[in-house]
């Protein structure tokens, strides 16, 4: 469960699915598909705010958030905080001529 702060909402706590590298202990989102779920979230204007992932949550916290029945202090004592931010751009490799 993602932990994630987008204005005007405040925290948004979303299950999503990530990839793990377990070598390296690095989350794996994809870009595109991160901002479709977020700019699905209720909002002033879809795409009009920037969003920032914060860290992960636990389940059972995650589903009091779901009854609504979670406070902010229990999010922040509940959560796991990410180390560092990292963005990756892919370039494939493919054959090309030289001009």
């Amino acid at each position: 469960m993602l932990v994630i702060h987008r204005n005007p909402i405040g925290l948004v706590l979303l299950r999503k699915t990530c990839r793990l590298c377990v070598v390296c202990e690095t989350l794996i989102v994809d870009e595109a598909e991160m901002n479709r779920l977020i700019d699905a979230l209720p909002a002033d204007r879809p795409g009009a705010s920037p969003y920032l992932v914060l860290g992960t949550l636990d389940a059972k916290t995650w589903r009091e958030g779901m009854s609504g029945s979670v406070a902010i202090h229990q999010v922040r004592d509940h959560m796991a905080d990410f180390k560092a931010y990292m963005r990756v751009d892919i370039t494939p490799r493919h054959w090309a001529r030289r001009d």
